[in-house]
């Protein structure tokens, strides 16, 4: 079975080097089982990938390529430009899309090729995270973003990136814009058949994250801009509030026209603000919607098309 590990790096070439070391380890007692290549995505980088030219045996790994992009397009993208390259210049059965920091395990895989070959026609094999490593702060706002998640797209979360595709709905994928955005969502919104393998999420080799607060919040709003589904939840949700106020108004007015009970001069200050509230809520959900709507007919950026906008060159970096 022949498998492509599919990964993208910014600059982060040493803990690349570790990680082939960590794949070759896990795969070299199965390596007459599995024929493994790596395809980095150099994702713009300003350091060379001079570590992973260096001399190496790696015994599992049959070869490694590197995808050099013109210029820094994001993990996502890099994703995209990834799988479309895949499929239009490497013949493979399955690829594996996984992080380049370590912290998917590559020891993992197994159970993911495993997953997606568990129906007859194949699925997406998704690793949704076990036991987390990551501080207190981190997991309360990873669980009040899954619980934004599922109030906003009606759907809950718990994977990410690392996953397993099968060639053939790598075609599929290729042809959806979404794609663009987020890869596990695009997944899910395209309506690809999929399953979860629970994994331990590992430690990052070396070096730090360049994610931070405001990557992580635009990497979590872009999984919700997938789903159309979002402007008509929030409309429903603006109605059902708008309703509520209105008998609310009403029961206010009946009681200070109908009763002698007094009505403090603020709850209709508090009314009105309530009211213009849910007002800018429906006229945002309505606009949010007929946006969508109007841009349905209309192709995007696909990146089966387009990914070559993107490409450089990719050079074969292992074996020398």
């Amino acid at each position: 079975m022949k498998i492509v590990l599919l990964i993208p790096v910014f600059d982060d070439w040493e803990s690349a080097v570790l990680l082939c070391g960590l794949i070759n380890s896990s795969f070299q007692e199965q390596s007459s089982r599995y024929a493994i290549s790596i395809l980095f995505v150099d994702d713009g980088s300003y350091t060379t990938d001079e570590a992973l030219r260096r001399k190496h045996t790696w015994e599992a790994i049959q070869e490694i390529h590197v995808l050099h992009l013109r210029r820094n397009v994001g993990h996502q993208r890099a994703i995209a430009v990834g799988l479309a390259y895949v499929e239009h210049h490497v013949s493979c059965d399955a690829v594996v899309v996984m992080d380049g920091d370590g912290e998917d395990l590559p020891q993992s895989i197994p159970a993911l090729l495993a997953c997606a070959a568990e129906t007859p026609s194949g699925q997406v094999a998704f690793a949704e995270r076990g036991r987390r490593l990551e501080g207190l702060v981190f997991r309360m706002l990873y669980v009040a973003y899954r619980g934004a998640h599922k109030l906003l797209t009606g759907r809950g979360i718990r994977f990410g990136n690392f996953s397993v595709v099968p060639f053939n709905f790598i075609r599929r994928l290729t042809v959806t814009s979404e794609l663009w955005s987020h890869y596990a969502a695009s997944v899910v919104n395209a309506r690809i058949p999929y399953g979860t393998v629970r994994v331990d999420r590992g430690r990052r080799l070396t070096g730090t994250s360049k994610m931070n607060l405001e990557s992580l919040i635009l990497h979590g709003l872009s999984a919700v801009a997938v789903y159309q589904t979002v402007g008509v939840r929030t409309l429903i949700a603006a109605v059902v509030l708008s309703g509520l106020l209105i008998l609310l108004v009403l029961s206010v007015t009946i009681i200070r026209l109908v009763t002698s009970l007094a009505i403090p001069g603020w709850t209709s200050i508090m009314l009105g603000i309530f009211l213009i509230m849910i007002g800018l809520t429906l006229s945002s959900s309505l606009l949010y919607i007929f946006t969508s709507l109007s841009f349905r007919h209309l192709i995007g950026m696909l990146p089966t098309r387009d990914y070559l906008y993107f490409v450089d060159r990719c050079d074969r970096v292992y074996p020398a």
